[in-house]
């Protein structure tokens, strides 16, 4: 059994002395980041997810990294190693990208408003809402990262995609 509550070596072991030291205090103060977004995220969720009661519709949708909902081609294509997951209601996107490289990902239709970034596993320390994009914009997304946006509907972008 590989599950770490089974293990009684490194695996499993705690080294409780670790939040003392510099990464073990980024590392605490992301976790507890983690666990606001995860409460956050899911307050904004119907009983029922992913389909409400009564809903007919998903409330996940998978995007591709070109900017367009994840064909079945897509799905079954090997190499396909960054996606898009938009949860609704809520307006959370979960960007992925498990290659190894870099990968511009063009940001899906955000309807009003902006993408504000909430949380970035490339940067754990970066402050939310560092990063902001609308739709169709290209953004970096690092080599095995993830990203978590909210939709801000309180913003909206100008010509030049800056933020008012």
């Amino acid at each position: 059994n590989n599950n770490a509550y089974a293990q009684d070596n490194s695996t499993s072991w705690f080294d409780w002395s670790l939040p003392s030291s510099k990464s073990g205090s980024e590392r605490l103060v992301f976790t507890k980041r983690l666990i606001t977004l995860r409460k956050m995220m899911h307050a904004s969720l119907p009983a029922g997810f992913p389909n409400g009661s009564g809903e007919t519709e998903p409330t996940i949708a998978w995007w591709s990294v070109w900017g367009t909902l994840m064909s079945h081609a897509d799905w079954m294509n090997a190499q396909t190693r960054c996606f898009g997951a938009l949860i609704e209601p809520g307006g959370w996107l979960l960007l992925f990208n498990a290659s190894e490289q870099d990968a511009q990902y063009v940001m899906p239709p955000t309807g009003s408003g902006m993408w504000r970034q909430a949380l970035s596993t490339a940067d754990p320390t970066r402050p939310d809402g560092e990063i902001n994009a609308t739709s169709g914009q290209t953004i970096n997304l690092e080599a095995r990262s993830m990203i978590v946006f909210k939709r801000d509907t309180s913003r909206i972008a100008g010509k030049s995609g800056h933020a008012f």
